[in-house]
């Protein structure tokens, strides 16, 4: 009976990515699939997953290293590979699949390149897309950016559910994440003045290589690569998180901002929207602009104590379309 078998390829250091396979790692730990993950010995978790079995590292220290290092792991192996996150260390191990004829399979998070980040390039991202074996998109809006392919399917993982939590003893609006100019961090000091709202200040908090808004005084800034502790004390102490995003794929910090059941409020662009269906302390502006994001920020405020939103489990549903999809080709 053929059993199918799973690579998992992560070759980033830290962030979302890295979130994102570490719950991987210790959700597929509990099942009885074959999967195996392939991580770059420059991960910032790499004291973590030293002890798991069924992690393999990958030297980065050289090119010459990089290259015989996926050569091995491809060359050795007959698993799927499934690319988590497009990264500049993964090229040798994209190219040596496709040379090798093995299943690649990539989960898509983006249409395009961002506005303020470097890599991925929107060329690469296509050709990706289109030389795979199977596509893994994160929300509807994202996968409707590219044409139909056979077994292309959604995994709910960014879905958001809300917890219960008394008000804050702190009265600050947060902006909080990577912080690229698509955030539209540019548009605080504007969105400040339209307030109407009793609030201390509005602590913007992330890795930022773009300018930050200087103009109010009402502005705390924190221009620093948060750790996992630190980006949950910022927002569990917060009273109200605003993600003024200027464009959108969907976002890995909405989840963990209604987990720690703070109000949120967001603008209606790409799948965001998608991601807060059924979140009850969300409130999506009716715009982009600084008034109407304004106006949201405003209601956000206001709310008062919600109980719990459910949603579908994810890390299931991934494995099981992953399996059903691959028995199937192999019937064929």
């Amino acid at each position: 009976m053929y059993k199918p078998s799973f690579a998992f390829v992560y070759m980033g250091r830290r962030g979302g990515g890295n979130a994102l396979l570490g719950s991987l790692i210790d959700d597929l730990e509990k099942e009885d699939i074959s999967c195996r993950f392939i991580v770059s010995q420059r991960n910032e978790s790499l004291s973590l997953y030293t002890q798991k079995k069924n992690v393999s590292f990958i030297r980065t220290d050289s090119w010459i290293q990089l290259l015989k290092d996926s050569w091995t792991e491809v060359r050795h192996n007959d698993e799927s590979f499934i690319f988590v996150m497009q990264h500049p260390h993964d090229f040798f191990l994209w190219i040596l699949t496709r040379i090798l004829h093995k299943s690649r399979i990539v989960m898509i998070h983006d249409d395009k390149r961002h506005k303020g980040d470097v890599y991925p390039q929107t060329l690469g991202l296509r050709l990706r897309a289109r030389n795979s074996t199977q596509r893994i998109f994160f929300s509807k809006y994202v996968q409707s950016q590219y044409p139909s392919k056979k077994n292309d399917f959604i995994w709910r993982y960014y879905d958001c559910i809300n917890k219960k939590r008394f008000a804050p003893s702190k009265n600050y609006l947060l902006t909080i994440g990577r912080l690229r100019k698509y955030q539209g961090i540019d548009l605080i000091p504007q969105i400040i003045c339209n307030l109407k709202i009793d609030f201390d200040r509005w602590v913007i908090a992330g890795n930022s290589k773009t300018l930050y808004p200087r103009a109010n005084d009402r502005i705390q800034l924190r221009n620093d690569w948060l750790s996992e502790e630190e980006i949950d004390s910022n927002i569990a102490s917060a009273r109200v998180v605003v993600l003024p995003y200027i464009e959108a794929s969907q976002s890995g910090i909405l989840p963990r901002i209604a987990s720690l059941g703070v109000p949120i409020v967001i603008t209606p662009v790409g799948g965001l929207s998608e991601q807060v269906e059924k979140l009850q302390k969300c409130v999506i502006a009716e715009g982009n602009s600084e008034l109407a994001i304004a106006k949201a920020i405003e209601a956000a405020w206001k709310m008062e104590e919600l109980m719990d939103s459910q949603v579908n489990d994810s890390n299931r549903p991934l494995m099981t379309q992953l399996l059903v999809r691959n028995l199937k080709s192999n019937e064929c």
